[in-house]
């Protein structure tokens, strides 16, 4: 309640009502939002900062899921396979950075249909070994430059032990 009567706007219902205030959850829910890519301004590299609520401990992470919502892509053919690698905490991530950088915690691969999908993947570990106690910065980069991608939304759900 008080929450509701103190706390107004996007605050109230993506971060606060989502944490352990006081002791009446068991885990937190930290949704970080990065925004979106409109297909007319595709890109083959993206890259976003979120300042997450100070109360996330990377120790007490529990999950961490990657979510792209309406994937799409220009520059590949229907039916061919392409890759978006995701990277965290590693702005300056291009077409050549190594793939076995530690810093890469996921890579999207898919066969393109010619219609957006949303893609989800599970990096709880990589999380949890390369988030800091600053901004998170996720960079994605198509798997060349002839490649560009474009989505609706990208988020970290990270859920950590209250």
């Amino acid at each position: 309640m008080w929450v509701l009567g103190t706390q107004y706007g996007a605050g109230r219902e993506y971060a606060q009502m989502q944490i352990n205030q006081r002791g009446e959850q068991t885990e937190n829910l930290f949704d970080l939002r990065y925004g979106g890519l409109l297909k007319a301004q595709a890109a083959d590299l993206y890259t976003k900062a979120i300042s997450p609520d100070g109360r996330l401990n990377r120790q007490n992470i529990s999950t961490s899921m990657l979510r792209v919502s309406d994937l799409g892509v220009i520059g590949v053919e229907r039916g061919a396979r392409t890759r978006v690698h995701v990277f965290m905490n590693m702005p300056a991530a291009n077409h050549d950075t190594r793939l076995d950088e530690e810093r890469r915690v996921a890579t999207l691969e898919f066969e393109w249909s010619g219609t957006t999908e949303t893609r989800m993947q599970n990096i709880t570990y990589k999380t949890q070994n390369v988030i800091g106690d600053g901004d998170v910065i996720l960079t994605l980069v198509t798997e060349s430059k002839d490649v560009q991608a474009y989505f609706s939304g990208l988020y970290v759900a990270i859920y950590a032990k209250a």
